[in-house]
C-alpha cells in the first residue's frame, strides 16, 4: 500500500511538472555576454530574452566586474533591483551614500534611486541582480 501511494504521488507530480516544459539556462550557455566599456560583464539568465514568449515577470543576472570597473551612475524608472554579492567586494553608491558590499550581503535599490556599483579591489567581483519587473534597457536612465 505504501509503494502504491508513493507511485501515485510521483505520477501526480509528473503530470503537474512536465520536464519538457521547464526552461533551464546556465551561465556557460551565454558565450557572448554583453560587456560594457566600464568592465561589467552581464549574464542575463532569466528575463525578457529567456524563457521564450516573455513569460518572466522578473529578471536574474549574474554580473562580473573586473578590477577598477563598474557601472555608470543611473536609476530605473520602474524596476526595483536587489543585488546579492557572490565574490569579491564592491563599492555601491545609492543617492550619495556609499556602502561596501561583501559576499553574502544583499541590498534593495528602489525606482528613482541613483546608483552605481564599482570594484575598487584587485580581484574580480561578482553578484546576482534581480529586477522586478524584468529589466528592460529603456528603464535605465544614465545621469
Amino acid at each position: 500500500a505504501m509503494k502504491t501511494c508513493w507511485n501515485q504521488r510521483r505520477a501526480r507530480r509528473a503530470a503537474v511538472i512536465n520536464p519538457m516544459e521547464i526552461s533551464i539556462r546556465s551561465k556557460r550557455q551565454l558565450t557572448q555576454p554583453p560587456t560594457s566599456p566600464n568592465g561589467e560583464t552581464i549574464y542575463e539568465l532569466i528575463g525578457r530574452s529567456f524563457p521564450k514568449n516573455n513569460q518572466a515577470n522578473h529578471s536574474l543576472a549574474h554580473i562580473e566586474i573586473s578590477p577598477g570597473g563598474g557601472s555608470l551612475p543611473h536609476y530605473h524608472q520602474v524596476c526595483q533591483e536587489t543585488y546579492y554579492m557572490l565574490s569579491g567586494s564592491a563599492l555601491l553608491q545609492v543617492d550619495g551614500q556609499e556602502i561596501q558590499l561583501q559576499p553574502g550581503q544583499s541590498v534593495l535599490i528602489t525606482p528613482g534611486e541613483v546608483h552605481q556599483i564599482s570594484n575598487p579591489g584587485e580581484e574580480s567581483a561578482s553578484f546576482l541582480a534581480v529586477c522586478v519587473p524584468a529589466w528592460f534597457q529603456e528603464d535605465s536612465v544614465y545621469v
